[in-house]
């Protein structure tokens, strides 16, 4: 019992009195006052420092689950696939076209730099990966061009494909281009055209050889004749990744040309497919050099990898 004339401390209820009211303590109020945490979905999730990336190897979609009040700013890389070689003395295949809003990477001014998307929900943004081109065997063997990749509504031009034996242009146009068929006749004439913003031109053939396939980070033929371009190189994963690189020509004499991160051409008269591009990274394929049977290397599949402040 409390006695008037003693002194006692007070007993703690967890309730203190306020304005309008009865609340539950600052504990309670912080809670009430902490904000609704951002929240996607989509693709292989994983951290890095301080980032949070979605990777997408094949199509789907970034579900965005949190309210529309709560938005987020998102870095992006989007590859489209990249085109096959061509065969018979063919180009090499194009890279897939590259957009991102990640300022880096060496290889020139193109692709450009783009602005990062504000991004909030309930709202799904579709993803789509785009397929490499295929190869095609002698004698109807320029390479398929690459089918194009999107996040949401950006796009991204698939890759060129690589021309063939021909006394004409036979490459096609991409994100990056095919580079020129091979010919022991014929006009020279330059390698498809790359996609402003996207990726670089293919190479030109050059008497009777074929060029390289145009590359994200610089056009085909830039290394030696024949040597697709070289790719670009990013960090939005955590590690320095180089990706979309052209794919080589068929070799003078016997020497095969070098992918630019994409296939390598096969050498002259040397048997076989030409090289594929590695998958979801847009690079094209090799060539195949002249009088084999086997078809141009197809292109490497595309990605594409979302990230954003944790």
């Amino acid at each position: 019992m409390f006695e008037w004339h003693k002194k006692e401390a007070p007993v703690f209820t967890g309730v203190t009195r306020g304005v309008g009211g009865f609340g539950f303590g600052k504990a309670a109020a912080a809670a009430a006052a902490a904000p609704i945490p951002f929240s996607a979905t989509g693709g292989t999730t994983t951290t890095s420092g301080l980032y949070t990336i979605h990777t997408f190897t094949s199509s789907g979609s970034f579900v965005v689950s949190s309210p529309s009040a709560v938005s987020k700013t998102v870095d992006y890389l989007i590859i489209a696939g990249g085109g096959a070689g061509g065969s018979g003395m063919g180009g090499g295949g194009g890279a897939g076209g590259y957009r991102t809003s990640m300022p880096e990477g060496p290889g020139g001014p193109s692709p450009s730099v783009e602005s990062a998307l504000a991004l909030a929900g309930p709202l799904s943004y579709p993803v789509t990966i785009g397929a490499g081109g295929a190869g095609q065997p002698n004698p109807s063997g320029a390479g398929n061009q690459g089918t194009s990749s999107a996040f949401g509504p950006i796009p991204a031009t698939g890759g060129g494909g690589g021309g063939t034996y021909s006394t004409g242009s036979n490459m096609t146009p991409g994100g990056s281009g095919g580079g020129y068929g091979g010919s022991d006749s014929g006009p020279n004439g330059p390698g498809g055209s790359g996609t402003a913003g996207q990726g670089w031109v293919g190479g030109n053939r050059n008497n009777r050889w074929a060029g390289g396939g145009g590359g994200a980070g610089e056009a085909g033929n830039t290394d030696g004749h024949g040597y697709g371009g070289d790719g670009k190189t990013s960090t939005i994963t955590g590690s320095s990744i180089t990706r979309a690189g052209g794919g080589g020509a068929a070799g003078d004499n016997f020497d095969a040309s070098p992918g630019g991160d994409g296939g390598g051409g096969n050498g002259w008269n040397q048997p076989g497919s030409g090289p594929a591009g590695t998958i979801n990274t847009g690079s094209g394929g090799g060539a195949t050099s002249w009088n084999v049977q086997g078809a141009g290397g197809a292109g490497g599949s595309g990605i594409v990898i979302v990230r954003y402040l944790t």
